[in-house]
């Protein structure tokens, strides 16, 4: 999904200024929601070698490497805003 597909309604001119920024940055930026990314750019999908839609269904796992995906879940699940080696 892309963020033109989550906004149906005749766009202000700031959602049409958000919405070009959001396509066109060259960094990868998700919207996350529970843990799950709702909304990705075009940069997000190359940086990650994905489908924007492999992404999105894969939620935050995905962008973690096998290695630290328990480690990453335990943070998440715990809700912690802090380092977990502190």
């Amino acid at each position: 999904m892309s963020i033109h597909d989550a906004d149906r309604h005749n766009p202000s001119s700031d959602e049409i200024q958000f919405h070009r920024f959001f396509e066109n940055a060259q960094e990868g930026i998700a919207i996350v929601q529970d843990e799950a990314i709702v909304i990705g750019n075009v940069s997000l999908s190359r940086i990650f070698g994905r489908e924007l839609t492999e992404l999105i269904s894969g939620g935050l796992a995905c962008l973690v490497r096998d290695e630290h995906r328990e480690n990453v879940a335990q943070y998440l699940r715990a809700g912690q805003s802090e380092d977990p080696k502190s």
